[in-house]
């Protein structure tokens, strides 16, 4: 089975504070760490932006506070999560983040 998942996220840009739900499944073992990396368009390999804090499981859901970089790259589409296994430490898992408006707004 290929590696899949899901991120869920909706940002505050008064407060900086984004809230995230992270799903995934049929990794090669245990996330060992997660991060936000940008700013990158799609395909493209940037570095760190924030790091997502653990416990790393699937469904796993935070509030994290961004600087106003992140904030920015995320708001242009120009982020991505990147989930890290022991046997692919740069990032086994990658997931686009796509800036869109709330439903109902």
């Amino acid at each position: 089975n290929q590696p899949a998942g899901h991120v869920d996220a909706t940002l505050d840009t008064v407060t900086h504070k984004l809230k995230y739900t992270i799903e995934y499944k049929d990794l090669s073992g245990p996330v060992t760490i997660a991060h936000f990396h940008g700013p990158a368009e799609p395909g493209v390999a940037a570095g760190v932006m924030k790091l997502i804090p653990g416990p790393y499981q699937s469904g796993m859901s935070n509030t994290v506070t961004i600087d106003a970089a992140t904030q920015s790259a995320m708001l242009k589409g120009l982020t991505y999560v990147n989930l890290h296994t022991a046997a692919h430490p740069k990032g086994e898992a990658r997931a686009q983040m796509k800036a869109g408006e709330a439903p109902g707004m």
